[in-house]
């Protein structure tokens, strides 16, 4: 990976003491087994949907590719296919490989001539976005469609990861200039546009929803995240009550928001799931015995989760879930 001076931390994903040391730039940010769900997670509060009810709990289950020591799940459409990275050099960003799961069955995706690769997301077409790097260390964004690889890096970019993918194709995603910044960019019928949060040097887009609502991540002047939204040129920050550091991975059509929090702090830096909407906050942790760390990283129309957790040995392990309404 191409090295930058930006943050003295990682503020969506960084990880660990050894990881934060060995980035300069902040990643974005991975048969199978799937265990029986375990009911559990701590729950801070009543989180309304759409229907008008409240969670009652978060039933979970893991994603482990086959025979790989780490995994990760980062997307899943509306009809339950999930898509992540997996093997020994799985990183906040970036895995050896990428894969799909559909139903019980795991395929595994690799750009071609890439050395790691990453998916992201998945819409209901089945069209995939991640991001690659090649043998010296660059990052770049890419679609799969119709078993067809394309490069989607944004114009003049020295690197570029993909975000969020909606069902009619369009596309966010970060891209960073020659000092490092961090800036979003969408892809809408083949025509880029970036943006930044008014003040910020970093941004980073990582969701979006049929509505067109961006959902991710900034930096402010003292190098504290937070997340936000944008909808018709209008940002929103979103924080969780209380935490150091914030930020949003995934936005669904009804609004409702996931992501992490936590004390800005080695050795997670966020430590905490969660799901917010309409000013109500939910904090989501794993109960698998080991966890030190829970990030939600995408939330389907049925308030199906995916995401990743952390060991305390700092290793990745991908989820499922459910948020229950009552």
């Amino acid at each position: 990976m191409k090295s930058y001076c930006t943050l003295l931390t990682l503020a969506a994903t960084l990880l660990a003491t050894s990881l934060a040391g060995a980035q300069n730039r902040p990643p974005r940010l991975p048969g199978m087994r799937l265990n029986p769900p375990q009911e559990s997670g701590q729950l801070s509060s009543a989180l309304s949907n759409s229907a008008g009810g409240s969670v009652g709990a978060v039933s979970f289950g893991t994603i482990d590719f086959p025979s790989a020591p780490a995994s990760g799940a980062y997307g899943i459409n509306d009809r339950g296919q999930i898509v992540g990275a997996y093997g020994p050099g799985l990183g906040p960003d970036i895995g050896d490989a990428g894969f799909s799961l559909t139903k019980s069955t795991f395929t595994s995706i690799r750009f071609p001539h890439a050395t790691k690769t990453q998916c992201f997301r998945i819409n209901n077409s089945g069209e995939i976005v991640g991001t690659f790097e090649y043998a010296d260390g660059n990052e770049h964004a890419y679609i799969l469609q119709n078993g067809q690889y394309t490069n989607i890096d944004f114009p003049g970019s020295s690197g570029s990861q993909s975000g969020g993918l909606n069902d009619a194709g369009d596309i966010v995603g970060t891209y960073y200039d020659a000092q490092g910044r961090a800036y979003g960019f969408t892809l809408i019928a083949g025509t880029y546009a970036s943006f930044s949060f008014p003040g910020s040097d970093y941004t980073f887009a990582l969701g979006l929803n049929n509505n067109r609502e961006i959902a991710g991540f900034y930096a402010d002047g003292d190098n504290v995240y937070h997340g936000f939204t944008l909808l018709n040129g209008t940002f929103t920050t979103v924080d969780y009550p209380g935490a150091a550091w914030s930020g949003l991975w995934d936005i669904n059509d009804a609004g409702v928001m996931v992501g992490a929090y936590g004390d800005g702090d080695f050795p997670y830096t966020f430590e905490h799931g969660f799901a917010t909407r309409s000013g109500q906050f939910l904090s989501i942790d794993v109960p698998f015995v080991g966890a030190g760390a829970t990030w939600i990283t995408h939330i389907n129309k049925s308030n199906q989760i995916v995401g990743l957790y952390i060991d305390t040995a700092q290793r990745f392990y991908g989820f499922s879930g459910k948020i229950a309404t009552q």
